[in-house]
């Protein structure tokens, strides 16, 4: 749904809603025959003489899933083979988890345009969970650690660690750069008149921003990640990089996390990449061309 609202799908056309508001049918079911996927085509055509509506609803996104695969396998995993527990019957009714994911009177659809809209999702999605183990008032099992500590860092206090660790990092570093600071609604500036000063001794002037590490260890849904991203995407901007160069850059060489729920782990990798198209619409072509090496991992117990 994010990909689709954003234009961020390889094929360009939604597949759960349309582009046509007063159409309930998504796009992707009218163009069909026509989706740059590989598609049995007589299939397709099969289940549309049929009216095999909700088969041939599942079986492009299925198509879909396995072709996002090539660009983010740690999300969309092959589907060979789509069970009823995956794919529940009525996904296109009235009353459908589809429905009102799409239904722009429930979630409207600038919601859908900021990234963070990931990380609110999966708070909610596992909040039932999160209620049961904190009444339970036992000792929480290993598996049961996510649904308790998953919380959803607020923007304000995102922009506010970011802006005064890494902004400040690099700004002391480069006080040519510090017209960034005008942006950084949370940034705190030192009073005191010979703070320069008193820290040279401790700043690297020779920082060369491709050598930040920045490490979330508990990314979550990468809510920080994504902050930090943005704050390095200035700073890059500001050393004369290649606008395309850059999202790939940030991250291969700065963003680091860790967690220890695998779903996170993968909305934490999705978001990331969304934030790059963000800046390079181009940029799933590139990991095709390319691949990319990602910092961000799901610890398991040893």
């Amino acid at each position: 749904r994010f990909m689709e609202v954003n234009d961020y799908l390889p094929t360009k056309v939604r597949v759960l809603s349309s582009i046509h508001g007063d159409r309930s049918e998504p796009d992707m079911m009218k163009e069909a025959l026509s989706l740059d996927l590989d598609l049995d085509k007589e299939y397709v055509y099969e289940l549309k003489m049929n009216n095999q509506t909700d088969e041939l609803f599942k079986y492009l996104i299925k198509m879909h899933c396995n072709d996002l695969n090539r660009y983010m396998p740690f999300m969309f995993e092959t589907i060979e083979d789509y069970t009823e527990i995956l794919f529940p019957e009525g996904l296109l009714g009235t009353d459908s988890f589809v429905r009102k994911m799409t239904d722009t009177e429930v979630i409207p659809e600038d919601n859908w345009e900021q990234i963070e809209v990931i990380g609110w999702l999966y708070q909610y999605y596992i909040a039932d969970e999160k209620d049961r183990v904190f009444k339970a008032k036992r000792k929480y099992k290993a598996e049961e650690i996510p649904y308790a500590t998953q919380l959803f860092t607020p923007d304000w206090i995102v922009q506010y660690m970011v802006q005064n660790s890494l902004g400040r990092y690099w700004t002391e570093a480069h006080p040519e750069h510090e017209d960034l600071i005008t942006n950084w609604e949370f940034f705190i500036k030192h009073q005191q008149e010979d703070f320069q000063e008193k820290i040279a001794p401790y700043v690297n002037k020779e920082l060369n921003v491709e050598d930040i590490k920045c490490f979330d260890p508990a990314m979550g849904s990468g809510h920080i990640l994504v902050y930090m991203f943005d704050v390095l995407y200035e700073i890059y901007s500001k050393c004369g990089y290649m606008e395309r160069e850059i999202p790939r850059l940030i991250i291969e060489k700065n963003l680091y996390g860790l967690d220890i729920d695998d779903r996170a782990y993968q909305l934490a990798c999705f978001s990331v990449v969304m934030k790059a198209l963000q800046y390079n619409r181009r940029f799933l072509r590139s990991i095709e061309r390319d691949g990319l090496t990602m910092n961000l991992a799901s610890i398991q117990e040893t």
